[in-house]
């Protein structure tokens, strides 16, 4: 059910199946870590041939590339976009929508100024660490891990690592929400529900709950969007 769904975000590294997409934005992920500049232009052409229109770009390279083969440039949290100079910039470079930094508050992101659509990640487990070696290699092989494992802090909670294209990412514990909390983000363009293992159903009352501003009933965070980082 994409009802009042803009738009799909889809890993570049995953082959994507043929949907009803008519009215929707197709957004390629690429990964933050770039192994084969080759082997990126020839799966953003795929995605390309497609239908995919906008390229999820979080490092300057990928905005590079993507510019290159024909998208327009979508601006993930890597970018740390996070003032509206730095927007002004990122016009600069062609970009026309913009994730904002999670690291911002939200009192500072409605201040921002620009051209530029602005959004944040409102829901999902976003990463908190980028990793060229995997941190579980020295206690389990690539094999019996089955891209499921994870780490545990001192007070035993349970980050997971997602691989992705070589490299590795440390996932927060507990997923950001926000669907209760609409009302203060009003001067934003669009938000982002960050989906990683969630399965259907979940995907689908997430959705629900979006729509709804349901309070949510699990663990959860609202990540800096509040305290900020001092």
């Amino acid at each position: 059910n994409l009802n009042s769904v803009d738009g799909i975000i889809f890993p570049l590294e995953k082959d994507f199946k043929p949907i009803n997409a008519e009215g929707l934005d197709l957004i390629v992920d690429i990964p933050r870590g770039i192994t084969s500049e080759e082997n990126l232009k020839r799966r953003l052409s795929d995605f390309k041939n497609k239908g995919f229109k906008f390229a999820l770009c979080g490092n300057l390279s990928a905005v590079k590339i993507a510019k290159e083969i024909g998208f327009l440039i979508f601006a993930d949290a890597g970018l740390n976009l996070a003032n509206s100079e730095s927007l002004k910039t990122a016009e600069k470079f062609g970009i026309v929508k913009a994730v904002i930094s999670p690291e911002e508050t939200l009192g500072n992101i409605n201040k921002l100024c620009g051209n530029i659509d602005k959004g944040i990640i409102a829901y999902g487990n976003i990463p908190l660490m980028f990793f060229k070696n995997c941190p579980l290699k020295n206690g389990i092989s690539c094999k019996d891990c089955d891209k499921k494992g994870y780490v545990t802090d001192r007070l035993g909670e349970k980050f997971r690592i997602r691989c992705r294209s070589g490299y590795s990412e440390l996932l927060n514990n507990r997923p950001i929400w926000l669907a209760d909390k609409q009302s203060g983000f009003s001067t934003l363009d669009f938000i982002i529900l960050y989906f990683c293992d969630e399965t259907k159903d979940d995907v689908e009352s997430i959705i629900s709950a979006y729509k709804n501003g349901t309070v949510c009933n699990s663990t959860y965070t609202r990540g800096l969007y509040y305290r900020g980082t001092i």
